[in-house]
């Protein structure tokens, strides 16, 4: 006989909720692609690969910190801070990630975000780079200027300007994303157990 949902046991409402892990997929997404992204010769299909990169990896950050707050609130998180963690969850979506990653930590333990330290840094320039890519403003700069500081360091880290640098019609971005190196620096920034864990330990 069926229970009437009036009478459906907490245990039963918890066990027909699920929640899909969808950092897994964006940090073995980022990670498969950046691979396929090392050894593409053609450097079209390597600018196509490591914008990918870059848009999981970022992803997979912000998913890590949100999937955490939801399993605070549901499974992990004592009953003396669940409300503040409820809390959290409830204005999640208005809250930006450093903020939220800050706030998380001082509840459950972990680093702060800090953005002068590593893997912080990278992990800041990984979503500058992804924010470019996907709400891009197509400004008039000088053909390898980009619009955005904290990108400079990464693009002279992998020698841009290059032996392109005649070519006027070569962008900052193509540059960076041509990188053969790109994709293989992502990896050694976004490490799944340091995100997990918010001890955040620095990238190799």
């Amino acid at each position: 006989m069926l229970t009437p949902p009036s009478e459906e046991s907490s245990a039963q409402r918890e066990a027909l909720r699920s929640m899909c892990p969808f950092s897994f997929d964006l940090t073995g997404g980022f990670i498969y692609i950046a691979d396929a992204a090392m050894g593409e010769d053609d450097t079209k299909r390597r600018r196509y690969l490591n914008t990918a990169c870059i848009v999981f990896a970022a992803g997979a950050i912000e998913a890590v910190i949100n999937e955490r707050i939801s399993l605070e609130v549901t499974m992990f998180g004592d009953e003396s801070k669940r409300p503040l963690f409820e809390a959290l969850a409830a204005m999640q979506r208005s809250v930006n990630l450093k903020d939220k990653w800050n706030l998380l930590v001082s509840v459950r333990g972990g680093r702060r975000w800090n953005s002068a330290e590593e893997p912080f840094q990278s992990y800041d320039t990984i979503i500058t780079i992804r924010n470019e890519l996907l709400y891009y403003k197509a400004d008039f700069l000088d053909h390898l200027e980009p619009p955005i500081n904290r990108i400079r360091p990464l693009l002279a880290g992998f020698g841009v300007p290059s032996g392109r640098t005649d070519e006027t019609n070569v962008q900052w971005l193509h540059a960076l994303l041509e990188a053969h190196d790109l994709g293989s620096w992502v990896k050694n920034k976004v490490r799944y157990d340091s995100l997990v864990s918010f001890g955040a330990l620095p990238g190799r």
